[in-house]
Parts: C-alpha cells; sequence; structure tokens
C-alpha cells in the first residue's frame, strides 16, 4: 500500500486494477474496452503502470494498452516493453482486448524515442536486448517489420527476431535475469 503516493501514482494503480478488472470470470471479452482504439500522446507527465515512473526521458522503446472504463478511454504507459510484456502476461491481464501499441524502434534515437510512431503490439517484430538497455534494464527493441528488426539484431550483435507471440513468461523473466529491476 502506498503511503505517500501522488494522485497521478493512485490513479495509474487504478488504471491498471480496472483493466485488470475488466476480463469477466467466464473468460469472455471484456466489456468497454474498444480494440481500435488510436494511440495516446506520450506527454510529459506519463507514468509507467507498472512502477509509477515516469515515462519519458528514459532510452529504449514504450508501450501502452488502451482500454475504455464506462465512456472514458484510459490509457496506461509502460516505460519499458519488458515491464509491458511482464503486464499483459500476468494471467488477470491476458484476457483483456485492449489496443496495445509499442513505439517503432526503426530509424529511432535509442535514448530519445519519444517521438518514434506507435506500431500496434501484436504486429510488431522484437528483438530481446541485452546490450542497449530501457528503463528498467534489457528490453525487447521492436520494430514495425521483420527486415527492420533483423538489420537492428545484426547491427548489436543480437540473434534473435521474435513475434508478439513469441514472447512468453520464460522469455520476458529470462531477459531480466542478472538485472535488479524495480
Amino acid at each position: 500500500m502506498c503511503i505517500r503516493c501522488s494522485r497521478r501514482q493512485w490513479l495509474a494503480g487504478a488504471g491498471v486494477l480496472v483493466l485488470a478488472g475488466l476480463v469477466g470470470c467466464d473468460g469472455n471479452a471484456p466489456v468497454g474496452v474498444q480494440a481500435g482504439a488510436a494511440p495516446a500522446v506520450l506527454d510529459a507527465d506519463a507514468e509507467c503502470a507498472v512502477c509509477g515512473m515516469r515515462v519519458r526521458g528514459f532510452p529504449g522503446p514504450k508501450a501502452q494498452a488502451i482500454a475504455l472504463v464506462g465512456q472514458q478511454r484510459r490509457s496506461l504507459f509502460f516505460c519499458s516493453t519488458r515491464d509491458f510484456f511482464a503486464f499483459v502476461q500476468q494471467p488477470e491481464n491476458r484476457q483483456a482486448q485492449a489496443a496495445l501499441y509499442v513505439q517503432d524502434m526503426t530509424g529511432a534515437d535509442w535514448n530519445r524515442p519519444e517521438t518514434a510512431p506507435w506500431i500496434p503490439a501484436h504486429d510488431a517484430f522484437y528483438v530481446p536486448s541485452r546490450k542497449l538497455t530501457g528503463a528498467m534494464g534489457p528490453t525487447f527493441a521492436a520494430f514495425a517489420t521483420r527486415e527492420a528488426a533483423g538489420k537492428w539484431a545484426g547491427e548489436q550483435g543480437e540473434s534473435e527476431v521474435l513475434g508478439f507471440a513469441e514472447i512468453d513468461q520464460g522469455r520476458v523473466m529470462g531477459l531480466g535475469e542478472g538485472h535488479h529491476h524495480h
């Protein structure tokens, strides 16, 4: 429990709980989620839904999940794609049919990715990156095309290019082994 939570931290935590609660006990698609929602703008005050850190100002790609709560759209931001995958892999979040986005790192500045375009997370290709890290350590570099991901992987000395469905909890946890997070 937060003893001294800011209003933003409290709202981010509440947003995580709301997104998790959108999934019905019967496993059916949640009510009030708009799968085609456009990505939100990453503003200076955006906080990570997992750790509460400011999202901007850190290296590596960011991610977001978008859900409708009642008639209002909620954007949950993540300071790294590793935190994003850890979140979406959790059983209570896995069934949520929220729109999921990651930043396309094709041509983006790894250390200042704020202006990188948002692409649908399910359509992206990912390179597990241990050499260039994100806000919370090793992360998954995201790309709009397999070719761009393969080129970047070769330049960085990385060997894998993965689709969204290939990133399971084992890969998320394995990427962070030997590194302290949060």
